[in-house]
């Protein structure tokens, strides 16, 4: 019961102390949250100004299909698909999607926003409603992680998230070759 009463006291002192804030910092709380409204506004603006492009996706896939084209292309690889049907999507369409979105703006930094995150975030671009059917996902050689896709034509590509660079798979060289992980 003491415990209760010292809670009750210290949540008691935090409310007159908010109270008795000053005028400033109660016009600083209020100026911050218009600040943010305005954010949100802006934010909303933008998607319709600059809308997020919709795919032009190709014919669906099976996850037994694309699994096969995947291990015939990475055949080292560990292959993670988590749906049963996917879409393949019209090369330009990316190319179109790359142009729209602003993964490659970010800055890389060594163990804090590296390869995988930029994978990470272009992926996760990637699965917004009417993207996130796509056959699209994230690939790991031994040194780097990038992106890679299966076209329209059922060709798989390479994306190199931090430049927007499209690299076909069979032409993967360096950093990009022998993947040992892809996660769709």
């Amino acid at each position: 019961m003491n415990n209760l009463k010292i809670m009750v006291s210290h949540w008691l002192d935090k409310i007159r102390e908010f109270l008795a804030c000053s005028k400033e910092k109660r016009e600083l709380l209020q100026t911050t949250e218009v600040l943010l409204e305005k954010i949100r506004l802006l934010k909303e603006a933008q998607e319709i100004i600059d809308p997020q492009p919709t795919p032009e996706h190709g014919e669906e896939i099976s996850n037994s299909s694309l699994s096969y084209h995947l291990t015939k292309a990475c055949p080292n690889a560990r292959i993670f698909l988590s749906d049963r049907l996917y879409k393949t999507i019209y090369y330009n369409s990316m190319k179109d999607f790359l142009k729209w979105d602003k993964t490659n703006e970010y800055i890389y930094k060594t163990e804090y926003y590296d390869c995988d995150d930029f994978s990470y975030r272009l992926h996760g671009m990637l699965s917004t409603p009417g993207w996130a059917d796509l056959a699209a996902g994230i690939a790991w050689s031994k040194t780097h992680a990038f992106n890679v896709f299966m076209s329209a034509s059922k060709e798989l590509y390479l994306i190199e998230p931090q430049t927007d660079k499209i690299i076909p798979i069979n032409e993967a060289q360096g950093a990009y070759s022998n993947i040992q992980l892809v996660v769709m």
